[in-house]
């Protein structure tokens, strides 16, 4: 008698390597942007409390979708709180729905991910 997985835990297989491609993806993009304007950019000066935010949410951004490699929940959840700690710091980017897509989007996928995870385990 073959042992089948059921449909259900292979569908958040694929989900789950399709939102770790796309948050590397993701985080490779914010490193370039970074580097190119914080670090090779412009010398304008925003002030140090502005940059200072700007980078700490970029961190809990980043760094969140990075976590939820191993953690999902957890680095979902970090990952989110960073990305409205980016709305607090740049209130313009709440009229951008490509921020929503490419930062929210897997973030709270990583979350559907590890709480189907958990709900397996629970039911077998």
């Amino acid at each position: 008698m073959e042992n089948s997985k059921p449909i259900s835990e292979i569908l958040t297989k694929v989900l789950r390597w399709i939102t770790r491609i796309s948050s590397l993806l993701i985080v490779l993009t914010v490193l370039v942007f970074f580097l190119g304007e914080e670090v090779f950019g412009n010398d304008k000066t925003d002030g140090f409390n502005v940059k200072a935010s700007a980078v700490i949410v970029g961190i809990l951004m980043i760094g969140g979708l990075l976590v939820a490699w191993k953690w999902e929940i957890w680095g979902g959840l970090i990952s989110l709180i960073g990305f409205a700690g980016v709305g607090w710091v740049n209130p313009d980017i709440w009229r951008m729905p490509a921020m929503y897509i490419l930062f929210a989007l897997p973030a709270l996928l990583f979350i559907i991910c590890g709480f189907t995870q958990k709900w397996e385990r629970i039911r077998h």
